[in-house]
Formats: C-alpha cells, structure tokens, sequence
C-alpha cells in the first residue's frame, strides 16, 4: 500500500499510529484484532517493524550493532544475539546490496547506504507487516527502484508493506 501525499500532510503519522509509537486522539489502531496500544513494545515490535525517515545516530554504532538492534523482540531477557543472527544480518545487508560494511560506523555511511542498513534493519525483525516511512528520501534513481522492488518482492511472499512517499512520479 502507498500512502502518498506533500510535506506535512501526515503521513508520517499515519505510520506512527500504525506502529503503535503514537496514540490516537480518537478511535483505536487494531492488530490481528487487538489494540495495539494495549500490546507491550516487545510484542508490538514482533509484528511490525518501522523503518523511520530519520536517519541520524547519536552513539557510535557499527552497523552490524544497529541490525542486530532488529533481533530485539525475538530475544529473550538477557539473551545475547546468536551466530544465526549475525549470519541473518549478512544475508540482508548482502539483499540490500551492502555486503562489505558491517564493521563500518554508521554515521560514516552516506546517506543512502544508511537508508539501505534501516531498510535492512526492518527485515532483520522478521515481521509479517513493514511500514516505510519516506524508504528511499536520500538514494539515487538505483537504490530507489531497488528498495521498491525488494518491497514489492516482500508483497508478493504475504508481507504487508505500507509505504509512505512524497514524489507522485516514485509513486
């Protein structure tokens, strides 16, 4: 699905609402019929991952540190990554089309290549829905059409893709 509209119409928002980060001042945001402000972070991050149009870090993070941060909700409490997710967080960095930067610190990355590490963040989290908001705001015409089609592959496979977009012609 393409949530399409100018700066400032509220689509960032909407996806906000969606992921459950925001509560709504009216109604209610249901999740295989459950609210999903009633689900804790843990649970609601199972479900769906949110890959944010902000790009900036505050902490010098690798980027195999901020991918790892994906496997969050399927880790127990205290429970340290495994070898399987470090190996999962290869294979999408490989997907992405960024095999050979996983020691690099993220905020050394352009910020294309930091779009691509976010977009393969959310499919490190393994969830049935993506919600990208604004996915391809700082990649040139290539990453574009391939972050597009990667989201169209995950449709097709029984993802749930929800994608915010300003540019009638990326529309």
């Amino acid at each position: 699905v393409g949530v399409i509209g100018p700066n400032g119409a509220g689509k960032t928002t909407l996806l906000r609402l969606l992921a459950g980060v925001r509560v709504p001042t009216a109604g209610e945001v249901l999740l295989d019929g459950r609210g999903i402000g009633s689900m804790d972070s843990r649970r609601r991050a199972r479900l769906v991952s949110f890959m944010t149009q902000d790009i900036s870090q505050v902490f010098p993070f690798t980027v195999m540190e901020i991918l790892l941060m994906g496997r969050y909700p399927h880790l127990g409490r205290f429970q340290r990554e495994s070898t399987g997710d470090r190996e999962r967080v290869r294979r999408m960095l490989s997907y992405v089309g960024l095999p050979a930067v996983e020691e690099r610190e993220f905020s050394g990355l352009s910020g294309g290549e930091r779009q691509l590490v976010l977009f393969a963040r959310a499919l490190v989290q393994e969830t049935d829905a993506l919600l990208l908001d604004e996915p391809s705001s700082s990649l040139d015409i290539h990453h574009e059409d391939r972050i597009f089609s990667m989201s169209q592959e995950l449709a097709r496979e029984g993802r749930a893709v929800v994608t915010s977009v300003h540019n009638l012609s990326v529309a």
